[in-house]
């Protein structure tokens, strides 16, 4: 019995694919983390900062969704194909995180530090990137359509600019050119 309730509580194992290190001893792409129904494994706040304290960085094929992680420091981790719809992560370290192909809709991103993080695929549209880090980000075939950059350091970031005419953007955003202003 305490052994199925465990299991019934996803909330209390390391999330899949992850060895008793954090490492990823599966080796496998996230797209097998979801679980026999097809439903992500949900993960709240508080389980991802011990995780991440104890070691652990891949949160592939998770849902964050709706999740408070303001302030906090996650740089490194790996969110594919994750849902992080509707999290609130203003002022996080994120920087070298990697979101390809994760949802990131109407997500609250400002002030956070994403240098060098990955967004290929990704979906961005409507999320609040006022005054955030993204220099050298990489935002290829990622949606950035309503996303708000006002302020944003875009600097050496991979964004065409039919990707940020989708967005906002305002006299402060800096440009991947390094440059302040429109596009």
């Amino acid at each position: 019995d305490a052994i199925r309730s465990r299991r019934a509580r996803p909330e209390l194992t390391a999330p899949p694919g992850m060895g008793p290190a954090g490492n990823n001893s599966s080796g496998n792409s996230g797209s097998k983390n979801k679980t026999k129904s097809g439903a992500m494994p949900w993960l709240k706040g508080t389980d991802i900062q011990t995780y991440y304290s104890k070691g652990r960085r891949d949160f592939t094929a998770h849902n964050i969704s709706r999740t408070d992680l303001q302030n906090v420091d996650l740089s490194g981790c790996i969110f594919r194909e994750s849902k992080l719809d509707k999290t609130n992560l203003q002022g996080s370290n994120l920087s070298e995180s990697d979101f390809a192909k994760a949802s990131l809709v109407e997500t609250n991103l400002r002030e956070c530090r994403l240098s060098r993080s990955y967004f290929h695929g990704a979906n961005l549209s409507n999320a609040d990137l006022r005054k955030a880090d993204l220099s050298y980000a990489n935002f290829s075939s990622a949606n950035v359509s309503g996303a708000n950059f006002c302020g944003a350091n875009l600097t050496g970031a991979r964004i065409e600019k039919d990707q940020l005419a989708t967005a906002k953007t305002n006299w402060m955003t800096i440009m991947p050119s390094g440059r302040r202003g429109f596009f």
